[in-house]
């Protein structure tokens, strides 16, 4: 009897559950329509964000400093820090805002070159972000004084390559002026344009480095946007499903409570 009586119970209950939740499906209703209405809003804001990808150079920056620089700036987008954006960036308010996110990652096929990652809501807003980045870097302090010595080391090497291609000039003017009397070797001369050719190939390195002086520069502008998939129909499904649950937990512990009222 008692088994009997614990069933009855267990089914009483089960029929109030079902009449509270039969007379509360307006509670389905709005529940489902906020859900929708948070897919929707979901769907509006995830598609428009873009993502893309620039390749950079580090000259005089190591790539941990990159990364430690990096995580500054990917902080502060996190936490909205406005005011650290706009004075290390030069950016406005603008492009501030639309920049989600932004990452670093070496190059596996070369240790010098840095993918620098923008998420953004806007197109617009990529490129210029990227080129304040590299910016922020260039100037800072300790990398100017970095620069400067660089330029200054390899402009005395430059001299001191300059001087020894000066030098063999010389000995080959002083073997055209020699060989007329036939006080030299073919061996001799030989040797110099070899020696030669070896040191302008040296000043041509320390040209290039001195024409680039930049601690980091972007080498590609192009953007290779990707934007996010985001399905519509999958978007609202999962919404909708969350609205049900919730509606159901809500229903749950408002039932809940006027069990307990009612003992």
């Amino acid at each position: 009897m008692e088994n009997n009586s614990n069933e009855i119970d267990l089914i009483e209950l089960y029929q109030k559950i079902l009449v509270f939740i039969s007379q509360r499906i307006f509670t389905f209703i709005i529940f489902s329509v906020l859900g929708l209405l948070v897919g929707f809003a979901v769907y509006y804001n995830k598609s428009k964000i873009i993502k893309t990808t620039y390749l950079a150079q580090t000259n005089v920056i190591s790539n941990d400093l990159i990364y430690s620089l990096t995580d500054k700036i990917a902080y502060s987008i996190e936490k909205n820090d406005i005011s650290f954006l706009e004075q290390n960036l030069n950016v406005d308010i603008e492009t501030i805002n639309s920049i989600k996110e932004i990452s670093i990652d070496t190059n596996n096929n070369n240790n010098n070159i840095i993918n620098i990652s923008i998420i953004s809501s806007s197109k617009e807003t990529l490129l210029p972000f990227a080129k304040a980045i590299i910016h922020y870097f260039n100037n800072l302090p300790f990398i100017k004084e970095q620069i400067k010595s660089n330029i200054k080391s390899e402009t005395f090497f430059l001299n001191k390559v300059n001087e020894e291609i000066e030098n063999i000039n010389k000995f080959q003017q002083k073997f055209l002026e020699d060989n007329k009397k036939g006080k030299v070797t073919i061996n001799q001369i030989s040797g110099s344009h070899s020696e030669k050719l070896q040191l302008y190939k040296i000043k041509q390195k320390y040209e290039e480095k001195l024409a680039n002086t930049d601690a980091v520069k972007l080498i590609n502008t192009s953007d290779n946007i990707v934007r996010n998939d985001f399905n519509l129909l999958k978007t609202l499904l999962i919404s909708l499903i969350s609205s049900i649950f919730a509606a159901l937990f809500f229903l749950f512990i408002k039932f809940s409570i006027e069990l307990k009222n009612r003992a």
